[in-house]
């Protein structure tokens, strides 16, 4: 019996202690995507690029599309 007990007493740490056993807390996905988000300067070094990138892209399609001139030369015939 003695012998029983040093193994329960050995086995749970939080016994000898004193202390409560800590919780253990749940992160969400969602949690988890704002704290990554709010603290990672990659992210917010890409999020700043996405309007340069945006632009880049307006450039290409403007590029890439025909462009057209019309010249009209009005000139007045002197009548006769």
């Amino acid at each position: 019996m003695k012998r029983a007990l040093v193994v329960l007493l050995l086995s749970s740490p939080g016994l000898l202690s004193g202390q409560e056993p800590q919780s253990i807390d749940t992160l969400t996905l969602a949690e988890a995507i704002r704290l990554a988000t709010a603290n990672s300067p990659v992210y917010g070094q890409v999020s700043n690029d996405q309007g340069a990138a945006d632009w880049g892209v307006r450039s290409a399609y403007a590029r890439f599309l025909p462009s057209f001139f019309s010249r009209r030369r009005f000139a007045r015939v002197p009548r006769r």
